[in-house]
């Protein structure tokens, strides 16, 4: 039984962009509700499954969104539920959509319907609702003065579209008192980047927060809440603001914070499609970065070191707390019973309440983690404990586990991809490296697997087994021929395929019904004449690596071997 209030509502959005986000509120009244294999999820509905417009750019695909904020609810318990609605380009009027709430692969839910009604404005009609109460200037504005006292954060790191919440505190430096305050973001004409902040809590395009009815004294202080949202475009850019008190610019009340867009970023590639291509282009996405689980680390100790200066940076918020030198070990753990990250380096301590990354300089960084061993049985001088980019300690209430994550481009978490010998053919590598770039991919995509745990793929063969730099550096001819295919990937349909792969075959591959199901149309099955009367090793959906390594040395090239195992399918590259 779940009552669903509170989602049912309209919003006023512009032509393009995320339109308001709504909160579904699920009462629940027979049994806990948390996120596991039954999760919970909305999907359109009339007809079902059907793409919609209003997808914005945390749903998990084109007709499925939500995710619990709470980790569970219990008998008797409110569960909420956050998501975004885009506002389509090209469209101008009000929109209506009814979506369905379900338990993942077991029930619909009785009751648990919402419907969505959106206005999208033209940018006149917009235009015509902004800053509907403007500020009067007083006539005489002499003792007006105010100036920037304190900002919670002086630089953010940020992906493409991320929501930044900043809060900044101003004093009154002059002789009258303030009785409204506005913080004015500069016209893109005169502002130092073209970069748009704009987030949908804002007055206006210009008027990002408001405090009507104050009374801040002469050397009184203010603090002023205000949330950006990082622009599209990678690079460094500017938010500036400027503080105004009852319609007066206060010169010395300036803000300026850089703000880092590290991914994210998105453009269309508008070309014509070649069909005779092998690769035809395809939208073009800024390159994903891959959030590998290495290790389980709940109340251990992590300790590791870097072969470059090291940022270590707490939370979503980006607050950058520390420059690490070069070489100098640093320790981190999080403390299950004070919820607390406890970090030591150097003989500083910092405890934090939010996760900790620690971010090298660029993907050169290599990191060296002493408390982790992963030793090859085949050579057991080698111990595989390096790893590019970025670390995070991430603790999952969901889960109750926390998680040593390796961040880092997709393409070099491919080099570190272990499934494969140095001296393999070619084209069989290039075959192999395209399904594991499909795969981590969807997984990064639709981020259900591990819902909660902060990772798209773990490094063990729950997922693809990855061992880090030193895969990487033992196997040149591997990274060579990951290079020969970057950003390629598998699609059926338009839509990224579970390029599912494994050892062995016994003379034919399974169909993905047959082992997991459910009709999956690209995973049929095939025959493999060079493995027949053999021992099949693994779950026999998909391509087979040893069948693929045959059809390689036969002459056939990888896109030929990747549409043979995978029914369909085109290769199309993404970044």
């Amino acid at each position: 039984d779940v009552g669903v209030s509170g989602a049912t509502g309209s919003s006023n959005t512009g032509p393009e962009g995320e339109g308001k986000g709504y909160s579904a509120c699920l009462s629940y009244a027979d049994g806990p509700l948390y996120l596991g294999a039954g999760y919970l999820s909305f999907y359109t509905i009339n007809p079902k499954y059907h793409p919609s417009p209003y997808r914005g750019s945390s749903w998990w695909s084109d007709h499925q969104f939500g995710q619990l904020v709470e980790a569970r609810v219990a008998p008797g318990e409110t569960g909420t539920m956050d998501f975004f609605v885009h506002a389509p380009q090209g469209f101008e009027g009000d929109l209506t959509e009814t979506f369905a709430l379900a338990a993942e692969e077991t029930a619909w839910i009785d009751g648990g319907q919402i419907t969505v009604t959106i206005t999208v404005a033209s940018e006149e009609s917009q235009a015509a609702l902004q800053d509907p109460n403007p500020v009067t200037v007083p006539s005489d504005v002499t003792g007006y003065a105010g100036s920037l006292l304190a900002a919670s954060v002086t630089s953010v790191r940020a992906k493409a579209d991320q929501t930044i919440p900043v809060q900044l505190a101003f004093k009154n430096t002059g002789t009258k008192a303030w009785s409204a305050i506005e913080l004015h973001a500069p016209e893109t004409k005169l502002a130092a980047s073209n970069a748009n902040f704009q987030h949908l809590s804002w007055i206006s395009d210009r008027v990002a927060a408001r405090l009507a009815d104050v009374s801040v004294a002469a050397s009184g202080t203010i603090v002023v809440d205000v949330i950006l949202r990082a622009p599209k475009t990678q690079g460094v850019h500017t938010a500036q603001f400027q503080l105004v008190a009852d319609g007066v610019e206060l010169g010395d009340a300036v803000v300026n914070i850089p703000v880092t867009v590290t991914e994210g970023a998105k453009e269309v590639i508008d070309d014509p499609i070649d069909e005779d291509k092998v690769v035809r282009d395809g939208a073009i996405i800024q390159e994903p970065r891959v959030r590998v689980g290495i290790d389980q680390v709940t109340d251990e100790e992590v300790v590791f070191s870097a072969n470059a200066p090291v940022r270590v940076v707490e939370s979503d918020e980006g607050y950058e707390r520390f420059t690490i030198p070069t070489e100098q070990p640093m320790r981190v753990r999080y403390n299950t019973n004070t919820d607390k990250y406890v970090f030591e380096s150097g003989g500083t301590v910092h405890v934090a309440d939010s996760y900790l990354r620690f971010e090298g300089e660029n993907v050169d960084t290599i990191f060296t983690v002493a408390s982790y061993s992963d030793v090859r049985s085949w050579n057991t001088s080698l111990n595989d404990n390096t790893f590019r980019d970025t670390l995070e300690v991430h603790h999952s209430a969901q889960k109750g586990r926390t998680w040593l994550i390796n961040e880092l481009p997709t393409e070099h978490y491919l080099y570190g991809v272990d499934e494969s010998s140095n001296t393999a053919p070619e084209e069989y590598h290039k075959a192999l490296n395209t399904a594991a770039r499909t795969y981590a991919l969807y997984m990064w995509e639709h981020k259900t697997k591990y819902m909660g745990e902060y990772i798209d793929v773990r490094s063990t063969t729950y997922d693809q087994v990855y061992h880090g730099y030193g895969a990487e550096i033992r196997r040149p001819n591997w990274v060579d021929r990951v290079k020969a295919t970057a950003g390629t990937s598998i699609q059926y349909g338009g839509e990224t395929i579970v390029a599912a792969y494994y050892s062995r075959s016994d003379g034919q591959t399974r169909d993905w019904a047959d082992v997991w199901g459910r009709e999956v149309p690209y995973a049929k099955s095939v025959a493999v004449p060079c493995e027949e009367g053999r021992t099949q090793w693994g779950h026999g959906v998909g391509m087979s690596a040893g069948g693929a390594v045959c059809f390689a040395e036969d002459g056939m090239t990888f896109d030929e071997i990747l549409k043979y195992f995978y029914t369909g399918v085109e290769l199309v590259r993404r970044w």
